[in-house]
């Protein structure tokens, strides 16, 4: 399926010229087999080989871009291993992930990748988890999803829900088979991807940084059962430059500007070479806090052996020494002085303001709205936000950037509201800088430059300061000038994060709301990050940041707001949050050490630097004896959840933690999902046949075109309002539509009523065009409840039926019922997405116009890059499509099960038959 907008060509080394670069392979180093039992073989290496890469290069296909995204690859994958590859911004790891899936192949790829899998796998691309999941997602049900998938893969139709009930309840999602997709977490989304690649029976499963955007318990989650998986044979392919997820026996391939510079062990992957530096960094990337010390302790003469990669490990490899512990107030990252420098123009206020919440109750769809909220952060300081997925940090970001209402309450930026009525206060607006999550995915313009200029236009800057503004703040955010004239969507991730936060300090906000700005990014751009954001608060300004990952944040921050439900709980000081989560996992390493050796005092910071602790631990003082040692070992493993087997114990915890979670506080999910399961229930068997919703529908259509008077419109009205009030939350998003076709309906009755000759309104023209108008409107609200009442897996289902004359006589039937499917799926996505545009504009553009709306001076500006935006969704959508089999096999699909009509359906056909009769009879009056 070749529907990528930029597909790449991957073609031999000898297509291309590339400089002869040695790549550094564990064994060429002879470390395999050094020093630690456990690395005597790399996993997996007894198992047969899946797919061969021999110097691969890969070229983008845009012709003025010939420089190769991907050269010289060599590597191996094999049945039963984990492979993680890594490398900074940039560094091509997606684009080696979608070649080594086979997505948009390329005949000459074959020259470069051998696939040795089983059928049908030798002829299909393999499963690929990806970020975000959504595109992925054909069905409205896991259930559906799965079935779908391999019906239309070509699977035998009696072993298809069997299959596919089975896949759903090893990965925990029984409960959850019948739930809408639109109720389901991040992280069980991505365990669904995962469920669709071991129902089809995949020998290897792709993930691209499909954690980066979990909370911690859902990635836990999604990182048990991928363990588990791989535990059973499965080959996984996991793409990270998270360097905690790396665990012993994982073989690690670096890649550094296209190029492969490092191949062998996780344990390897941080040991010091020839050169004295360790492999990781020759990638850009950064140790885990575990490795980091051990190197220290490794200068100070201690031979800590093969690295350690989490506290847990560090703790067994030191207890054979002694450990020594004193509790002592470290000091958190200094701010980088070139940042400093570059931000030293913020000059701090007086007084700094604090951002002020009162009696706030979120509008989320289906919440509880009797919970209300009040929470002050304070100016000068800077606050993390954290919960799980789902919890609202988003919401409250965006409710504080003025970009999205409260249903109650107020915000005040010290003493000026935020709200003028139901307009935001535009001088407060030009006070926050807001960057709503994935940042990355917010371009207007065609160039940098003109982004930059795009941000800085609300402050009404002359031509040289906002020139000098857009200088500082790419200098600040360490892009250099030399991409001012390029094409943002051309940059890579990083850039295109760090980009949209330079457009905010061009515009030298007092407060800085930036949601999930460390997600994607490498060591660098979080250093830079962090730096930012300590020379912000230097200069007297605010930031509110919601993270998942705490390990950089954590460090620098003031306060911790914790939020659950849609609400904030508590607000507690940085350090006291620290101390409380230390022990639990997926805490950030250098506070899981600190537990692990004693250092949580209740007075001091627990942030230790790997030079620090090193230090402490080498003391000639020891505070504690290697018995002692041990004991405090097993002590921390038992509350800490960081033994051996860490991953199945932690992802048990998470799974417990997401199920509390969303009974005590996500009511939004809950309501939404009681309330669907009461309309549609869970047995399939009862839901009503689409055949006969539609021949009820267009029996009730016929009967209101048919109407010619006041009363029939009338009475159609009614029988319109009656079928759309009780769906009317789930059609909410078509609201905008429907006002604007009512719009066009009076406009163009008013035009038919003006007459010429002489000048005049004329009632009945203008009366007439207005009935028939009004009866097509009627015929269109009618059709609009289908999209709630019709599940796209069943009305596809209905449509197979419907056309399989067509398919026995060879028609490719399936080719036109699949789109049908899928129109039904993705419509409401595409309204969520622009409305995610209008919030990017109202928040880029500080316009003080109401939420959600676009203001008519920037429609274009908003529909040319949301049209991009459908497009490369689009795109997503169709290697989702092909990675899950879709038009593999034999061609033939196959069906699970076949719909009959029932009683329900019978009354349905009745009931669209006598409102038809009604309506005809009126219309003879």
């Amino acid at each position: 399926m070749m529907s990528r907008a930029s597909e790449e060509m991957a073609v031999p080394a000898e297509a291309g010229k590339r400089e002869p670069e040695r790549v550094h392979r564990e064994q060429t180093a002879g470390l395999l087999r050094e020093g630690d039992g456990r690395s005597e073989t790399l996993q997996g290496a007894e198992g047969r080989t899946l797919l061969s890469v021999a110097d691969l290069v890969v070229y983008p296909e845009a012709p003025e871009q010939r420089e190769p995204l991907l050269q010289g690859i060599t590597m191996k994958i094999r049945q039963g291993e984990w492979v993680h590859i890594v490398g900074a911004n940039g560094s091509g790891k997606s684009t080696l992930l979608r070649t080594l899936a086979g997505l948009g192949r390329n005949p000459q790829a074959e020259q470069s990748i051998t696939r040795m899998l089983p059928s049908p796998f030798d002829a299909r691309p393999l499963p690929v988890v990806l970020q975000q999941p959504d595109a992925a997602i054909t069905g409205s049900t896991p259930w559906e999803d799965l079935v779908m998938a391999l019906e239309y893969a070509g699977m035998n139709g009696a072993d298809i829900i069997p299959r596919a009930e089975e896949a759903l309840a090893e990965l925990g999602l029984s409960a959850l088979m019948h739930a809408p997709v639109s109720t389901l977490s991040g992280g069980q989304k991505q365990l669904l991807a995962a469920a669709g690649a071991l129902a089809a029976g995949s020998p290897a499963m792709l993930f691209d940084e499909a954690a980066s955007m979990l909370d911690n318990d859902s990635a836990r989650l999604l990182m048990k059962h991928a363990r588990a998986m791989q535990r059973r044979g499965i080959a996984i392919v996991w793409v990270t430059q998270n360097m905690d997820e790396l665990e012993a026996g994982d073989r690690v391939f670096a890649l550094k500007d296209g190029r492969m510079v490092w191949e062998g062990s996780s344990e390897r992957f941080f040991s010091p070479l020839a050169s004295g530096e360790p492999p990781c960094r020759l990638a850009g990337l950064e140790a885990p806090f575990a490795a980091r010390t051990a190197m220290e302790l490794n200068a100070l003469g201690f031979g800590m052996g093969v690295m350690p990669l989490n506290a847990e490990e560090l703790a067994e490899r030191w207890s054979t020494h002694g450990t020594a512990s004193h509790a002592f107030r470290a000091a958190p990252p200094a701010v980088s002085p070139e940042i400093f420098s570059s931000l030293e123009q913020l000059k701090p206020r007086s007084v700094p303001r604090d951002l002020i919440l009162s009696e706030a109750v979120p509008r989320i769809a289906g919440a509880d709205g009797s919970r209300s909220f009040s929470a002050c952060f304070r100016g000068g300081r800077l606050t993390l936000l954290v919960g799980g997925n789902g919890s609202g940090k988003s919401t409250l970001l965006e409710t504080s950037g003025g970009v999205r209402p409260l249903a109650s309450g107020v915000v005040q930026l010290g003493e000026e509201p935020l709200w003028s009525g139901r307009r935001p206060n535009r001088d407060v607006l030009l006070s926050l800088g807001i960057a709503l999550q994935q940042a990355e995915t917010q371009w207007f313009a065609k160039s940098v430059v003109e982004e930059l200029h795009y941000s800085a236009k609300p402050y009404r800057l002359a031509g040289e300061e906002r020139s000098s503004r857009i200088r500082e703040a790419m200098e600040a955010a360490g892009l250099d000038m030399e991409l001012l004239e390029r094409d943002p969507w051309t940059l890579s991730g990083g850039q295109q994060r760090r980009l949209a936060l330079a457009c905010i300090v061009a515009g030298r906000p007092e407060w800085l709301l930036l949601d999930e700005p460390s997600a994607g990014l490498d060591a660098e751009g979080t250093e830079r990050l962090c730096s930012i954001l300590q020379a912000h608060r230097a200069a007297g300004g605010g930031a509110v940041v919601a993270a998942h990952s705490l390990d950089a944040l954590l460090p620098i921050a003031d306060e911790v707001a914790i939020m659950d439900g849609g609400v904030v709980c508590e607000v507690m000081e940085a350090s006291r949050y620290a101390r409380s989560i230390a022990r639990e996992a997926g805490a950030p390493q250098a506070l899981q050490a600190a537990a692990c050796f004693g250092l949580l005092e209740a007075d001091a910071v627990p942030w230790l630097s790997p030079s620090e602790l090193a230090g402490r631990l080498a003391s000639d003082n020891p505070a504690v004896a290697p018995g002692r040692a041990s004991e405090r070992k097993r002590e921390s493993r038992q509350g800490t959840d960081l033994s051996g087997t860490r991953e199945d114990q932690a992802g048990d915890q998470a799974a417990g933690c997401i199920a509390d979670r969303e009974e005590a506080g996500k009511k939004a999910r809950t309501e939404i999902w009681k309330a669907d399961q009461e309309r549609k229930g869970k047995d399939i068997g009862k839901w009503i046949d689409p055949r006969a919703l539609i021949a009820s529908y267009l029996m009730v259509a016929a009967g209101v075109l048919s109407q010619k008077s006041w009363l029939g419109i009338g009475v159609s009205l009614a029988i319109a309002l009656a079928i759309l009030v009780p769906l009317r939350s789930s059609l909410r998003i078509y609201a905008g539509a429907v006002k604007g076709y009512g719009v066009f309906v009076l406009t163009l009755a008013a035009v038919a009523g003006i007459g010429l000759a002489p000048l005049q309104f004329q009632w009945e023209p203008a009366a007439d065009m207005l009935l028939r108008m009004l009866r097509l409107m009627l015929v269109m609200l009618l059709g609009l409840p289908l999209l709630a009442l019709l599940p796209p897996f069943r009305l596809q289902k209905a449509a197979d039926q419907l056309l399989a004359p067509l398919a026995k006589a060879g028609l490719p039937a399936a080719r036109i019922t699949l789109p049908i499917s899928l129109l039904f799926r993705f419509i409401p996505m595409l309204a969520e997405e622009w409305q995610r545009y209008a919030l990017i504009g109202a928040a880029r553009g500080k316009f003080a116009s109401r939420p959600g709306r676009v203001p008519p001076s920037m429609l274009y500006q908003a529909a040319v890059p949301y049209m991009l935006s459908v497009l490369r969704l689009g795109d997503r959508a169709a290697d989702a499509l092909e990675a899950k089999g879709f038009g593999a096999g034999d061609g033939i699909k196959r069906s699970a099960f076949k719909l009959r009509l029932s009683m329900r359906d019978a009354l349905a056909l009745a009931a669209g038959a006598v409102l038809w009769g009604g309506l005809r009879f009126i219309a003879r009056i």
